[in-house]
């Protein structure tokens, strides 16, 4: 059985600030990938990194794998979409 804890951060100013920003390039990320994933009809990760990726990394300041992150869970959200039906595959 799997358990899940929460742990509560103590950030001072400066460094809730930088998680605001982490957060905040991570979901400009996920959201420069729709267009991607919509024009190529592609919710596959390996397909999607290799058509993305550099644009992606070249764009953002986020690491090489935030970027990964983001393109499995666009790939991921997209696949749950297809799997009730909301989209055709």
């Amino acid at each position: 059985m799997l358990r899940t804890i929460s742990i509560k951060l103590n950030t001072d100013t400066e460094q809730s600030e930088q998680l605001l920003a982490l957060q905040t390039a991570y979901a400009d990320a996920c959201n420069a990938l729709v267009p991607a994933v919509i024009e190529n009809r592609c919710w596959n990760r390996v397909a999607l990194h290799k058509l993305a990726y550099y644009d992606i990394r070249a764009k953002s300041p986020l690491g090489s794998q935030m970027v990964c992150n983001a393109i499995f869970t666009v790939c991921k959200a997209y696949k749950a979409q297809a799997a009730l039906k909301r989209i055709k595959t």
